[in-house]
């Protein structure tokens, strides 16, 4: 090889134009045996005024670059930015300057390094100028080979994504899917490379979104992609771009949901491997997504009319867990509406998902379904026109069945469902606080979990099943469980005002009961109010204001207290004008 380079530079040298092509004619056709030790005669003919000789050698140098060894060689400075300047400058040499770019900077940080930002607004501004006027019939390769040298300079370089995101690469991918979808079958890899580049450069927009026009390209391209790579891309870059509320209503609209519920009808039975199941959650992914933005829900729920709405209670009789969670997890987007949730529960959805969690209800069972129906079910519990209905289909003992779950995200959910429950509905207050079982379980899930939010919840449970059982039959048990007393008054100190207010409220209502012997001596009338609505305990089963105090005191009620009264002392006297 050495002899023949050295030969073709001296054919250069000498002026021998004829006998340089036939040398470079014979390098191309013998490109995949040569292995290059020196790029000096390419760096010569660069400089060529012939522009046969320039084709020629550039076309040598991107065959030459198809193996590792010889893109080293030809990382050189003077080589690639000669080739950008070709590119740029001589119109009949693009398709072979960007396949020889491409080429040399395939898996190859120091060629990238070379290009830079310079390089690299250059080739996208080709790139633009070329997608304008390009049409398929002409030259159907060319889209295709400048798609694949950009993926090739911005794979694993964050810095030069990021250059070609501020350089307008997103506008410049818009234009080539619009002309390339409508030949989907001949530009399969051209709409591979220009999905790539769009998912690189999406992970750099902050506070940026893909046009709406962009995004039905992208649906467009799942509706008539047979490759399953493609449509997996597409619905990354939809999934990503689903946190902006404006565009899951365009998808909502553009029947996204619709077109990936059909996808998985059709395909769901051919998943058997991990990366076909990834695709499948990918997919059940984006449709609860596109449902967490309220009119996207309220537009494909229709009034309890609408298609997505129907196709995802489907789902929740599949055998298939993935779709069942989400399913449940669609139904429970579709329930954050109290119009919807009341429908719900007269349509007997509601007894559909009981029975479902009576199936899911034990430790050892899929705790993702489990998340999803309770989830689910505390929307479902919060209108008051549902909680009595939902308390008739058995939902307190299927609850209350599974409290021994250790799986906390499961528990929280499992207390606030309880929650809404409890809400107003005295007499299943009364039959739960009367579980001692259930007493000793709040107490330990707010001092033994590490989930912020269990032990957030497990006070405010306590506290509701205290004030809505207007009952006080219960609260010489409570007492009896240790740290009781104690989980309601550090509650006190709690960062939010409601939840102060529903601590000092119990803690009241349980003093009230042992403290004052007659109602003269209640100077509240809002805990008075409760207090006489109240079955009174009898102080002869072993709990009196002297225990009470105790507990108090132990809990550290003084300094809970101290706490609160020197951080909004000055709102205090304020608001009771003092």
């Amino acid at each position: 090889m050495d002899v023949l380079l050295q030969e073709l530079e001296n054919y250069y040298n000498s002026g021998d134009s004829t006998n340089v092509k036939e040398s470079l004619e014979k390098i191309i056709s013998e490109s995949s045996v040569i292995e290059l030790t020196a790029s000096d005669a390419f760096e010569l003919l660069l400089k060529s005024k012939s522009c046969d000789i320039l084709l020629l050698s550039v076309q040598c140098i991107a065959e030459l670059a198809k193996q590792e060894e010889n893109r080293k060689i030809l990382t050189k400075e003077e080589i690639i930015t000669r080739l950008i300047e070709i590119s740029v400058t001589e119109e009949n040499q693009v398709y072979h300057s960007f396949r020889a770019l491409g080429n040399i900077t395939y898996e190859n940080d120091n060629a990238r390094n070379i290009i830079g930002a310079t390089g690299v607004q250059t080739l996208i501004s080709k790139v633009h100028e070329v997608a304008n006027s390009w049409i398929h019939k002409h030259n159907p390769k060319l889209i295709s080979v400048l798609c694949g040298c950009l993926l090739n300079i911005l794979t694993c370089n964050d810095m030069l994504q990021k250059v070609a995101l501020n350089n307008g690469i997103v506008h410049t991918i818009q234009i080539i899917l619009n002309k390339t979808v409508e030949y989907f079958q001949d530009q399969e890899d051209c709409i591979t490379y220009v999905l790539q580049l769009l998912s690189f450069v999406c992970d750099h927009m902050i506070d940026e979104w893909l046009s709406e026009d962009l995004c039905s390209v992208l649906v467009n391209i799942i509706q008539v992609s047979e490759n399953a790579e493609i449509s997996v891309l597409c619905l990354e870059i939809l999934r990503q771009q689903s946190d902006n509320d404006d565009l899951k209503f365009s998808l909502a609209k553009l029947g996204t949901c619709e077109l990936v519920y059909d996808l998985v009808e059709k395909y769901g039975n051919q998943v058997n491997d991990e990366d076909s199941r990834s695709a499948l959650k990918l997919a059940c992914d984006l449709i609860v997504l596109i449902l967490t933005g309220d009119e996207a829900m309220k537009y494909l729920y229709d009034k309890s009319n609408g298609k997505v709405y129907h196709q995802m209670i489907s789902w929740i009789d599949c055998q298939d867990l993935d779709l069942v969670s989400t399913g449940i997890l669609a139904i429970g987007n579709f329930a954050r509406n109290d119009v919807h949730c009341i429908h719900m529960v007269q349509s007997g959805l509601s007894k559909r998902l009981i029975d479902l969690l009576a199936m899911y209800n034990q430790k050892d069972v899929d705790m993702k379904i489990q998340h999803a129906i309770l989830s689910t079910l505390r929307h479902l519990s919060i209108p008051v026109q549902n909680k009595s209905q939902l308390i008739e289909e058995n939902i307190v003992e299927v609850l209350y069945s599974m409290i021994n779950i250790g799986y906390y995200p499961v528990i929280f959910k499992l207390m606030g469902t309880f929650r809404m429950l409890v809400d107003g509905q005295e007499s299943t207050a009364r039959a739960l606080i009367s579980r001692k079982e259930l007493i000793e379980k709040i107490v330990y899930w707010c001092y033994n979990s590490d989930h912020l939010g269990v032990r957030a919840e497990a006070p405010r449970l306590l506290v509701w099943l205290i004030k809505n059982s207007h009952s006080a039959e219960a609260y010489p048990m409570i007492l009896s469980v240790p740290n009781s007393v104690k989980c309601l008054v550090e509650m006190i100190t709690s960062l939010h005002a409601v939840m102060q207010n529903e601590a000092i409220l119990a803690l009241n209502l349980i003093c009230s009961c042992y403290f004052m012997a007659n109602d003269n001596e209640r100077p509240y009338s809002t805990v008075t109010e409760q207090v006489n609505n109240m079955k009174l305990v009898n102080t002869n089963v072993g709990v009196d204001s002297t225990y009470i105090a105790e507990l108090l005191i132990a809990a550290d009620i003084a300094k809970n207290i101290a706490f609160i009264i020197n951080k909004y002392h000055e709102k205090m006297a304020f608001e009771t004008g003092s």
